[in-house]
């Protein structure tokens, strides 16, 4: 049907792939980085 989406992941361990990234990219999707919240970021650091 040639919809195209846009997808955005994020760097933690529960939601980055690289294959499933790549392979959505390679449908002809856009492919997105959703950034890490900084207080998120800074609590998993202090853990």
């Amino acid at each position: 049907m040639g919809i195209r989406g846009t997808y955005y992941f994020r760097i933690v361990p529960e939601s980055f792939d690289e294959n499933v990234i790549k392979e959505i990219y390679s449908m002809g999707h856009e492919v997105g980085y959703h950034y890490e919240d900084m207080s998120l970021a800074a609590e998993r650091l202090r853990d």
